[in-house]
């Protein structure tokens, strides 16, 4: 014999209130201030492997003859003054 459902009412649930403990402990800190104007301090050019990276590609880009290891090497003596 089926069993004759019932309406049930839902009750709205009130939100979660979470303890302040609860939250500061599952919330990252940042224990080091931001330096103020870094950004603007810093350079936007490439170093080091990047910059070379960066003209190894420029250099097969125009078509340099070659393959990536002629065009890294060249790089490096374009950049490091070789």
């Amino acid at each position: 014999m089926a069993r004759k459902s019932t309406p049930t009412t839902q009750k709205s649930a009130a939100p979660k209130t979470r303890k302040l403990t609860e939250i500061a402990s599952t919330t990252p800190v940042r224990n080091t201030p931001i330096p103020k104007g870094i950004e603007a301090t810093q350079p936007k050019t490439p170093t080091g492997q990047d910059a070379i990276a960066v003209r190894a590609y420029l250099i097969w880009e125009t078509g340099g003859e070659g393959n990536a290891l002629d065009h890294w090497t060249q790089a490096e003596r374009e950049l490091l003054g070789e």
